[in-house]
């Protein structure tokens, strides 16, 4: 079953990686504050590992969800 999973996962992993990219938020016609501005460029920002700063927080909280056996998702 270890195994099963591994590969589910990283077959996920390659999918989510070539079909969902170069997503772009959608921005709504109202005007946004400069800080607003400010803060949605550093979520659209790039790391170091191709993903924006929202992408790898999403990664992350899935990672932690799935590290905790989903524990999380019971406090949600």
């Amino acid at each position: 079953p270890a195994y099963f999973l591994t590969l589910c996962i990283v077959c996920v992993m390659i999918m989510l990686q070539t079909f969902f990219r170069d997503r772009q938020r959608m921005q709504k016609s109202k005007k946004i504050s400069a800080r607003r501005a400010m803060i949605e460029d550093y979520g659209n920002a790039m790391t170091s590992i191709g993903l924006s700063m929202y992408d790898c927080c999403i990664l992350g909280c899935m990672l932690l969800n799935i590290s905790t056996k989903g524990s999380i998702s019971s406090f949600e």
